[in-house]
């Protein structure tokens, strides 16, 4: 009950005061307690030696020993980022799951499909970074909360090299992040998932970054796809504007037609500017760490995807020289004569 009153103070709290109530949840995650969960007689029952390392009992003090204080930040992620309360209600009420035989990639496509709808729709409001809400939801989440969730899920990674397991293994918080990257209209947003990313990967020897690692990779194959994709729609669009058939000019048709174009073109942009951003940090932990390799591998990405890609960039160029490919007027009589 205690949790759930806080969470509900932090989703309302405007001005800043949710960094500082979140704050509390640090410290609840890092409070220690005893097998029995009462934390009582911890420090009658330390020897001598314990008392003889003030520096370790420092570092120790903040490990995430009572990671179920989390469950706050999960909460308001649910509640907070959009594409988690869509996936849910195309799934049956059941959030995304990182288990290891979970579909990654069909998550990683639906999350894509989800921020390229609702760039190019009409109304470009329904996957902010976490200021839109589905229509389903009774109210918006305040627009820095989903910032302010992952700077305290950074801190506690920061914290103790230990806490990253902990705590990731559990609510899979960074996975999600990722997973949504698409979907956040906040550049921040996205900046702060990928450097998060980029800490674990490098900073934390020992933290299991596999499944983050794998998600980011799944979320840039989609992305890739579903580009090339739109390539080749938008370049055999211009291919036949590019011919001689007559354009209908100042009507209603043609003016809805000019703005669906324009926000495809706009949403093709902004999806281009992510993968690169995305790309960039792959190519770096890459460099970095050669495990990056293998969860690519592990991911088809070397392979399967690569092939689909190159059929994808076959299909479209084809269909552009089809669509431009000047028509010999001897064609038609060369073929009678034959």
């Amino acid at each position: 009950a205690g949790n759930r009153v806080l969470a509900h103070a932090i989703a309302r709290s405007e001005g800043g005061r949710a960094a500082k109530l979140l704050e509390l949840v640090t410290a609840l995650a890092c409070c220690r307690t005893d097998g029995d969960g009462t934390g009582a007689g911890r420090g009658d029952e330390r020897d001598a030696d314990e008392l003889d390392g003030p520096s370790l009992d420092l570092a120790e003090a903040k490990a995430a020993t009572n990671a179920q204080a989390f469950e706050i930040v999960d909460e308001l992620m649910v509640r907070s980022v959009s594409l988690i309360r869509a996936y849910a209600e195309s799934n049956d009420g059941r959030r995304p799951e990182f288990r290891p035989r979970a579909d990654f990639a069909a998550m990683a496509r639906f999350s894509v499909d989800y921020a390229w709808d609702d760039l190019a729709s009409p109304s470009t409001s329904a996957s902010t970074s976490a200021s839109t809400s589905s229509p389903s939801s009774p109210e918006p989440p305040k627009a820095d909360l989903v910032s302010e969730l992952l700077v305290t899920t950074l801190q506690l990674y920061s914290d103790h090299a230990k806490n990253f397991d902990l705590i990731e293994s559990e609510y899979h918080t960074l996975s999600h992040y990722i997973l949504a990257f698409p979907s956040f209209s906040d550049v921040s947003v996205k900046v702060l998932t990928l450097k998060t990313l980029e800490y674990v990967c490098t900073g934390l020897a020992v933290a299991d970054s596999a499944v983050p690692l794998k998600v980011a990779t799944e979320v840039f194959a989609a992305m890739s796809e579903r580009l090339l994709k739109e390539a080749g729609k938008m370049a055999t669009v211009a291919a036949r504007e590019g011919g001689t058939e007559p354009k209908r000019e100042g009507t209603d048709d043609a003016n809805e037609e000019k703005e669906n174009d324009e926000r495809r073109e706009n949403a093709f942009r902004t999806m281009v500017q992510d993968a690169q951003l995305l790309c960039e940090t792959l190519v770096k932990l890459l460099e970095f760490d050669e495990r990056v390799g293998y969860v690519m591998l592990d991911c088809g990405f070397l392979g399967a995807k690569i092939d689909d890609m190159l059929d994808l960039i076959m299909t479209t160029v084809m269909g552009v020289y089809v669509s431009t490919r000047p028509r010999d007027e001897n064609d038609d009589d060369d073929d009678d004569d034959e």
